[in-house]
């Protein structure tokens, strides 16, 4: 499998500059939600910062391909590895990494949001953990 880009969700760049180390040949978007990083980030060669503040948002990864994709930064034939630290306590640690075909992610959340009852529409976000653990109550 083949990777075109490479999206790292990072609050201080310290992700996107460790991967931007090994100096690989694919676009890294560096997207964080402050502006003071992404400033930062300019400055390392091969990162393309991006400012998206998906900090309050249910499900990050889909959240910010949408918005990469409506940027134009994206396109849908693209397979993209996302990488990201959530929901840690230690300093850039990263535990996140997902591979996506873009056109499959957003077909996938478009379709999965049309099959839900209207009582559940405002769930189809959630986490695939927190789907499996609440899949009996739906």
């Amino acid at each position: 499998m083949s990777i075109n880009k490479i999206v790292s969700f990072t609050r201080s760049g310290y992700t996107a500059r460790m991967i931007a180390r090994f100096k690989i040949s694919q676009p890294i978007l560096g997207v964080t939600p402050q502006e003071s990083v992404a400033k930062q980030l300019e400055l390392v060669f091969g990162i393309y910062p991006v400012q998206i503040d998906y900090r309050g948002e249910e499900d990050r990864v889909v959240a910010v391909a949408k918005k990469l994709y409506s940027m134009g930064l994206i396109k849908k034939e693209d397979t993209i590895l996302f990488t990201a630290a959530f929901r840690t306590v230690k300093k850039h640690a990263s535990n996140v990494i997902e591979i996506h075909k873009i056109g499959e992610l957003l077909n996938f959340v478009k379709e999965e949001s049309n099959n839900l009852p209207t009582s559940t529409k405002e769930r189809f976000s959630m986490p695939i953990l927190e789907k499996i653990r609440n899949c009996s109550k739906i």
